[in-house]
């Protein structure tokens, strides 16, 4: 999965709050983070940093010394990828050694190969990049489907068979990912699943053609791009449930479908349950036997008025 550094990286130059510019430094090709690997930061007001970065299990350790003979208020700033890990005051007694570790792995962007993990002072700075494929099967915490329920809900004034969907992001980063439910009578549109970047969690609802009495059974698709592509972020789960009963969910693996964008002439994707459709089938005749009674008694009279009438003539 970890493969060898592609970049050199040269700084030039670090902006802090305090709009402090750093010293220009050259570190040139650098490795992947190893345990060999340690680099020494040192801020303006003389506090020293011993910094470690391990690609391989995404740990950030950093060992701080005050060699002052005062209590410092320093400054540290760690970003990796598009994440601010840490941006605020170090504060440090007299001779005072802190060692503070950081896991960086809700922190890395997913849907990029390459990433740079940036660590700074007042006065100094280091970069590592790095090259780090992930997916669904990396222990890194993506989006993913947590829970899908079949309700009812009132859409646009209107009481309907509808989907609860909730989406868990435990990640710091926010993903654009979208959702599709396809069931025996439903091919929704996309919906959005973005999970807002100051919660973990977010549920949304999707309108289902099915009626009320009705089983639904289905697929929920999570994913970025395009669902007819494999996608790097993707969780897919299958349902079966009722509006008045439970749901019962379980996982599939991610299965790209082709959908009908543009209405252009292709083989488009149907949600198939044979069993499912045999017990709606069942439900509907059932419902249609009070009709059927009804239609057949009032066919009853109006063949006895009917014969009523011809023997009058």
């Amino acid at each position: 999965m970890f493969k060898k550094v592609f970049l050199g990286i040269t700084i030039l130059s670090l902006i802090t709050q305090f709009g402090v510019v750093a010293s220009v430094t050259d570190y040139g090709t650098v490795d992947n983070g190893s345990p060999a690997d340690k680099r020494t930061l040192e801020s303006e007001k003389g506090v020293v940093y011993t910094v470690h970065f391990d690609s391989n299990n995404l740990m950030l350790n950093i060992s701080a010394y005050n060699p002052n003979e005062e209590y410092v208020s320093s400054w540290l700033d760690i970003e990796l990828d598009r994440t601010t890990v840490r941006n605020g005051e170090f504060n440090m007694s007299a001779h005072e050694t802190r060692n503070i570790s950081y896991n960086l792995s809700g922190s890395i962007t997913a849907n990029r190969n390459q990433h740079a993990l940036q660590i700074g002072t007042v006065g100094d700075y280091t970069a590592y990049g790095f090259e780090l494929i992930l997916n669904t099967s990396s222990d890194v915490p993506l989006p993913e489907i947590e829970n899908v329920e079949v309700t009812s809900a009132t859409i646009d004034g209107e009481e309907t068979t509808a989907l609860r969907i909730t989406v868990r992001n435990e990640a710091k980063v926010q993903y654009l990912t979208d959702i599709r439910v396809t069931t025996l009578e439903t091919h929704s549109g996309p919906h959005s699943g973005r999970v807002p970047i100051e919660e973990n969690r977010r549920t949304i609802l999707v309108p289902l053609n099915e009626e009320p009495e009705m089983i639904v059974a289905g697929e929920v698709r999570l994913f970025t791009g395009w669902v007819h592509n494999d996608s790097r972020i993707a969780d897919q789960v299958e349902f079966e449930g009722t509006v008045d009963g439970g749901t019962e969910v379980w996982d599939r693996e991610f299965e790209p479908i082709q959908i009908d964008y543009a209405n252009r002439d292709v083989d488009e994707y149907q949600y198939r349950n044979a069993t499912v459709k045999a017990k709606n089938d069942e439900i509907w005749r059932e419902r249609l036997k009070p009709v059927a009674a009804v239609a057949g008694v009032m066919l009853v009279g109006i063949l006895l008025v009917v014969s009523l009438l011809s023997r009058r003539r």
